[in-house]
């Protein structure tokens, strides 16, 4: 009977000691503080505006890609087509694969005083959707602006959204109250 606490002794020990052993063993590493590497990133950010406010002055680039012709909405329209081929260019769209044919689908979850919950899903990508909480406000009568509320939780609508959303300033279940339609997706 003795034993086992002297067992159970020696098995706490022998970890401490191995610990503290090891522990001594090791080199001291180089450490510096933070703030010491504050003046690099100072100087960084001065050097990205700069960058930036001299792209920005020479217009000659933005000229070459978009000459605007005000003289009728269409002539706009057809003069900014190279502006938006460009841009989608750059962020790749559209992206490769066929479109999606599929509809988007709303299946009601909830309603309150404020307006009618949905689980919506939207086809974006070849066997990839787009799948969040959409909020119709009560409010709403015909035709109403959508804001898309890129919120953090982990990528959860309804952290940002339920208990209160206090942690985000309400800004879902507030832009429902100002008669907003909002949709919440699910971030990764």
């Amino acid at each position: 009977m003795k034993a086992a606490p002297l067992l159970a002794l020696i098995g706490i020990m022998i970890p401490t000691l191995v610990q503290a052993q090891t522990d001594s063993a090791k080199p001291e590493l180089f450490n510096q503080r933070v703030a010491d590497s504050n003046p690099l990133r100072t100087e960084q950010a001065r050097e990205l505006d700069e960058y930036i406010k001299t792209i920005a002055a020479d217009h000659r680039r933005f000229e070459q890609l978009f000459q605007p012709d005000y003289s009728s909405v269409e002539a706009f329209e057809k003069s900014a087509e190279p502006l938006r081929a460009a841009f989608c260019e750059s962020i790749g769209y559209p992206p490769p694969g066929k479109r999606p044919d599929q509809a988007a689908s709303y299946k009601k979850i909830g309603e309150d005083s404020l307006g009618v919950y949905y689980r919506a899903m939207f086809p974006i990508l070849p066997h990839v959707h787009s799948e969040g909480i959409l909020i119709v406000p009560k409010s709403a009568k015909a035709k109403t602006p959508l804001i898309i509320s890129m919120h953090g939780g982990g990528g959860s609508p309804e952290v940002a959204l339920f208990n209160g959303g206090a942690n985000y300033h309400d800004m879902v279940r507030g832009a429902v109250k100002r008669g907003f339609i909002v949709y919440a997706p699910q971030h990764l």
